[in-house]
């Protein structure tokens, strides 16, 4: 590695260190056209305040206690910040069902986070076990969408991409990202770009639209990059890296990744690492390696924690292999499928866990549902080997009654 590739990667430890980032449920809410919004009293207010006060400091402990004794009756707002310490485990537990139960009830009145918690609530359903919260977790993002918060648009996109919810439909996923993408969401341009550019089964490839869609982009994203916004560096990063600005370009990927990681951004530090590992192979370095992924997880990127776990996995760096269960249990609460595959092989094969199929089949259909390949492949070889034991089972049945 060489001393300016050195001092990029560096840059970004100085900088991390530096940043201050920090149905069936019942659909019977009031109309969309009801603007009336919730108004707390001036106590309240007050609460709320000091609850905000301290969670710029980021001490969520007292944050969490003004938001629990204020997140009773008809106050909505303080129930919306209350889950959304649920969600990240800050200050309380990380619970998503009392953070599911309390997004519901905020949302059964119009205030000015209704939208914004209508998208949480449906990320909350996706994250949770059940056969149908994906269709739940849907629902709930049409309706942010309908209260016009229009950055939803990208997990609407998102779902009929990959058939999460919802039926599989191309063209509705392109519909939809192309509507994030014009309200300023950078995560979207990059999956409509690339739909654009492969097609699919339904919808033909479309190279010269996707690189209109490039052209119109770029010049914003750039702009904004430069502005200081970290995710639209971080998609520019992956535009090179997928090879959707000419030949795949590691080399300008990890320039873009480290300028995203340096401004605070999660995706991008855990991009990096990874690129970091497959650029670098031999000479990556261990503490910017880990120093990256452990920043992602603390500003809480699931797919870190299967990435570290993964490493664990493999004794990289001379890691602790037995460290990956408890990391890939840590992901699979985070809602991630890489670690519910992972978590369910480590039950199927027994290592560092006792062997227990019935677990091993409930974490690959979790992550099946949200339509995680690798999930897939081993739900079917799960199947396969309860198919086999059931006949073995008939078998000896069989042959007592002889």
């Amino acid at each position: 590695m060489n001393h300016e590739k050195k001092t990029t990667i560096a840059s970004f430890v100085i900088l991390g260190a530096l940043s201050t980032i920090i149905v069936s449920t019942t659909l019977s809410l009031r109309k969309p056209s009801d603007r009336t919004l919730y108004i707390s009293d001036p106590i309240t207010q007050r609460e709320l305040s000091r609850a905000n006060s301290f969670a710029k400091k980021k001490n969520w402990q007292e944050a969490a206690k003004i938001l629990e004794r204020n997140a009773v009756g008809t106050n909505v707002q303080a129930k919306y910040e209350f889950a959304m310490l649920y969600v990240k485990g800050w200050g309380v537990p990380r619970d998503l069902e009392k953070a599911r139960n309390l997004l519901l009830q905020a949302v059964q009145r119009p205030f000015k986070n209704r939208a914004k918690a209508a998208f949480e609530l449906g990320r909350v359903y996706r994250m949770s076990k059940g056969e149908d919260c994906s269709r739940i977790a849907f629902e709930w993002f049409n309706k942010s969408v309908q209260w016009g918060y229009m950055k939803a648009h990208n997990e609407l996109g998102k779902s009929y991409a990959r058939g999460i919810g919802v039926d599989q439909n191309i063209e509705l996923a392109l519909k939809h990202y192309r509507i994030a993408a014009m309200h300023n969401s950078t995560s979207a341009v990059l999956p409509l770009i690339e739909l654009l550019a492969k097609g699919s089964s339904t919808v033909p490839a479309n190279p010269q639209k996707a690189a209109a869609i490039l052209n119109e982009f770029m010049p914003k994203l750039e702009m904004a990059a430069k502005a200081g916004d970290a995710r639209a560096a971080r998609c520019i990063g992956r535009l090179y890296l997928n090879g959707m600005v000419g030949k795949p370009n590691k080399e300008e990927a990890l320039r873009w990744f480290s300028i995203a990681a340096g401004l605070g951004d999660a995706i991008a530090m855990h991009d990096m690492a990874l690129l970091i590992l497959d650029t670098r192979k031999e000479f990556a370095s261990k503490e910017d390696v880990l120093g990256l992924l452990n920043e992602s997880i603390k500003r809480d990127y699931a797919a870190a924690i299967t990435t570290l776990g993964r490493l664990h996995l493999k004794s990289q760096f001379g890691l602790p292999e037995r460290k990956a269960f408890e990391l890939f249990n840590k992901g699979v609460l985070a809602g991630h499928s890489g670690s519910m595959e992972e978590l369910a092989r480590l039950y199927l094969n027994g290592k560092h866990v006792q062997y227990n199929l019935k677990k091993a089949r409930e974490l690959a259909e979790q992550g099946s549902r949200l339509k995680h390949s690798g999930s897939k492949k081993l739900l079917k070889k799960i199947k396969k080997i309860e198919a086999k034991l059931s006949e073995e089972t008939s078998t000896v049945k069989l042959a007592g009654r002889g």
